[in-house]
C-alpha cells in the first residue's frame, strides 16, 4: 500500500506547512489504524465532529432504510480523514479563508477517499468523496449533480452540515437547532436533498437520545476510541 503525502502541488509554506507535519500520521496510516490517523488531526475538534457525524449518519440512513448502517456509520466517522492534509493554521483560522487556504481545504473530500482507498476500504472511499458534494454540482471536489450522487453520500453530507452549525467554531458560536434546521430547509432541494433534511429533522423529535448519544460518544472518543466505539455500538443495538 501507498500512503504518500498529498499531490505536491497541495502544501503552501507560505502558510506553515513542511515535512515534519505527516510524522506520526504515516506512520498510522501504514498500519492500517485509520482510527488513530484520525485522533492525529489535532485541531481540537475534527475526531469529536467525525463520531458526531458518524451518530447522526446511522441514525438518518436507519429511518431511510439504507441496508448498510455499519457502512453509514464508517462513511460519516472517515469523511474528514483527508484533513490530516490541510495545514492547521488553515483549519484553526477564525477568519475567513483566503483563496490558497480555500484550496487546500476543499483537497480533504478527495484525500480522504484516497487514504481510504490506499487502506483497502474502497466502496467506503467513494461514499466519503461525496460529502460536499451538492444537487445542483455547486459541491467540490467533482461538481457532481443530483443524479450522480448516491444516497449515503448525501446523508453523509446532511450530517455534516448539521453538525458544523451546531458545533461552535473558530468564526462562529454554535446555532440550535432550530436555527441549524431553518437554514438547511432553505438549502434543501437546491443542495441538499429534502428527503433527508426531513429525515434528520424526523430523527431528531422522535429519537431524543440520538443527538446527546452522538455527544457523548464523541465526549468519550477524546478519552480513547474503544470507549466511544462500546458506547456506540450498545447504543445502536439498543435502538435496533
Amino acid at each position: 500500500m501507498s500512503f504518500a503525502p498529498p499531490r505536491s502541488e497541495a502544501p503552501a509554506p507560505a502558510i506553515g506547512w513542511d515535512g515534519s507535519y505527516w510524522e506520526g500520521r504515516v506512520q498510522s496510516l501504514a498500519s492500517g489504524d485509520l482510527v488513530a490517523a484520525l485522533r492525529s488531526i489535532d485541531d481540537g475538534d475534527t475526531y469529536a465532529h467525525c463520531v458526531r457525524v458518524g451518530g447522526l449518519t446511522v441514525a438518518i440512513a436507519r429511518r431511510m432504510g439504507v441496508e448498510s448502517t455499519e457502512r453509514a456509520y464508517e462513511a460519516g466517522l472517515y469523511h474528514d480523514l483527508g484533513k490530516i492534509a490541510v495545514p492547521l493554521p488553515v483549519l484553526l483560522k477564525p477568519g475567513k479563508l483566503d483563496e490558497e487556504e480555500r484550496a487546500l481545504i476543499e483537497l480533504h473530500a478527495e484525500e480522504s477517499a484516497r487514504l481510504l482507498r490506499a487502506a483497502g476500504r474502497h466502496q467506503l472511499a467513494g461514499l466519503v468523496a461525496e460529502h460536499h458534494e451538492r444537487l445542483d454540482g455547486s459541491g467540490y471536489p467533482y461538481g457532481r449533480r443530483e443524479d450522480e450522487l448516491c444516497l449515503t453520500g448525501q446523508i453523509v453530507g446532511v450530517a455534516d452540515v448539521y453538525d458544523a452549525l451546531t458545533s461552535d467554531r473558530p468564526y462562529r458560536p454554535a446555532l440550535s437547532r432550530r436555527a441549524a434546521i431553518e437554514i438547511m430547509h432553505k438549502q434543501a432541494g437546491a443542495q441538499l436533498a429534502n428527503r433527508i433534511v426531513e429525515a434528520l429533522e424526523d430523527v431528531l423529535e422522535s429519537e431524543p437520545m440520538v443527538e446527546p448519544a452522538a455527544k457523548l460518544a464523541a465526549a468519550l472518543a477524546l478519552l480513547g476510541p474503544a470507549m466511544s466505539d462500546d458506547y456506540y455500538t450498545a447504543y445502536s443495538m439498543e435502538n435496533a
